[in-house]
């Protein structure tokens, strides 16, 4: 998958306004390790989505 389409499907299945900060995070940290476990997309993808949706402490799987 590109970046886009993981943005894009992100996006639909978790709209901004429908979910808390953490509860965001965690939903968003879990499709994006499902998908990077399947290898549908690149260590490259998983960081451009974790700054996108601004993930960055490893409670939530980021960066840290």
């Amino acid at each position: 998958m590109t970046y886009e389409e993981v943005l894009q499907y992100l996006l639909k299945t978790y709209p901004p306004g429908d979910y808390t900060g953490d509860e965001l995070m965690n939903y968003i940290t879990v499709e994006i390790n499902a998908v990077e476990a399947r290898g549908e997309i690149t260590a490259d993808v998983r960081d451009r989505i974790y700054r996108y949706f601004a993930v960055t402490t490893q409670r939530h799987g980021g960066p840290g």
